[in-house]
């Protein structure tokens, strides 16, 4: 005989929610957004007003590092050797790196302030060192660390109000210098004892200078700091771990059903016991000292390098456009020997290099570590203050005020 099932027996299904449940949730969703909302708007007005203010902000102190700006000329000290100008070079650098900011000053008013080194080349003289200085940075500390690099070096501002000209008005040609192969591998580091020196170059070059003809090589550094620091010392963890350096979502995806695809198609190998076959491959040798010349660059402070370089002349005509073509080339061979088994430097076009030069601004540069930095921005082994009686061996007397 059948027993019908006892309620508690039945599957129990689901009870939609009557509209007075419905109102109430509604209702309860309704007042915690609006007891929240005073705080979302606070927090909403805020962002907005960050990320409006910020550039203007930004604007504002690059505008102010420039006009507050200061040239200062170095004369290097008697019997400076290339061993010791690039050793002073080395030390400069890595002093000047505690120039940059606190974070809160870069998360507002943007990248850390740059220091620029230009060489200019005229006829008839040795290479003349300047430094540009920006206001935010005082000038004493920097003509400290210059006086601390090289014993007996002076750094001697320019007067106020003087007019500052880069490169004389006709024909101009020049260009900028990057690494080839990235920021990860090293350059070529000179070596002084040698007589390996690019700075030597510039001088040779400096001799085969007409009346009419200028050239001028600038060098625009700053530290590196923040974020883009974490990001290069991120890929380098990358590179060591075996990955790629800039990981990508799609291309992953993209490896990983191609490999999935071919291990379903493609049947499994036999494995084989000869001692020949069996052997593990060893360490790549190149793979190994390229990972350690990387260590070594990511164990110095870091530099954001710009190099542009420039040669003009007052005449007009095809002959000043391959004349100052010639130079321009023959200022970039004055750097090949940074060329090495891991990195290069190549030369891009520089759009109006006059004005490029006398702007002095720098967006994105290079990652260069201090040593490749000194190797390229140091004080050459002869300057015209060489035979001045002011350029001495040991510092200045301290009751001599300084500039």
């Amino acid at each position: 005989m059948y027993e019908p099932p006892e309620p508690s027996d039945l599957p129990s299904l689901p009870r939609l929610p009557g509209f007075g449940e419905l109102a109430d949730t509604g209702h309860a969703w309704v007042e915690t957004v609006l007891a929240h909302a005073p705080a979302a708007v606070a927090i909403t007005t805020a962002m907005g007003a960050v990320l409006l203010v910020r550039p203007m902000l930004a604007r504002r102190a690059r505008g102010a590092r420039h006009a507050g700006a200061r040239m200062v000329t170095v004369l290097a000290p008697a019997g400076l050797d290339p061993v010791d100008a690039l050793a002073g070079g080395l030390r400069l650098w890595r002093d000047l790196t505690g120039t940059a900011p606190p974070a809160w000053r870069r998360a507002l008013f943007g990248p850390p302030p740059h220091l620029g080194v230009e060489y200019r080349l005229t006829a008839g003289a040795e290479p003349a060192v300047r430094v540009w200085i920006p206001g935010e940075i005082d000038t004493h500390r920097v003509a400290s660390a210059i006086r601390a690099a090289w014993p007996g070096a002076q750094a001697i501002p320019d007067p106020p109000g003087q007019p500052d000209t880069t490169l004389p008005a006709g024909t101009i040609t020049g260009g900028m210098v990057r690494p080839v192969r990235g920021a990860l591998l090293p350059l070529r580091l000179p070596d002084p004892r040698a007589g390996e020196d690019p700075l030597r170059a510039l001088e040779a070059l400096a001799g085969t200078l007409r009346a009419s003809e200028h050239v001028m090589v600038q060098i625009l550094a700053r530290p590196v700091v923040g974020r883009r620091l974490r990001r290069y010392r991120a890929a380098l963890a990358r590179i060591q771990a075996g990955r790629p350096a800039r990981p990508s979502l799609a291309l992953g995806a993209v490896t990983g059903l191609v490999r999935a695809a071919l291990a379903l198609l493609t049947p499994a190998r036999r494995t084989t016991t000869s001692h020949h076959y069996g052997r593990r491959p060893g360490p790549d040798p190149l793979r190994t000292e390229r990972l350690a010349a990387m260590r070594r660059k990511a164990d110095e402070p870091m530099w954001e390098v710009a190099l542009r370089y420039a040669a003009a002349t007052t005449n007009t005509g095809r002959g000043a456009r391959d004349r100052v073509r010639g130079l321009a080339d023959a200022t970039f061979a004055c750097f090949a020997l940074l060329s090495g088994p891991h990195n290069a430097l190549a030369r891009h076009r520089l759009p109006h290099p006059s004005r490029a030069l006398s702007a002095r601004a720098m967006r994105r540069g290079a990652l260069l570590s201090a040593t490749e930095l000194a190797a390229l921005a140091h004080l050459p082994s002869r300057t015209p203050g060489l035979g001045e009686p002011t350029a001495r061996r040991i510092p200045a007397p301290p009751d001599i005020p300084e500039p």
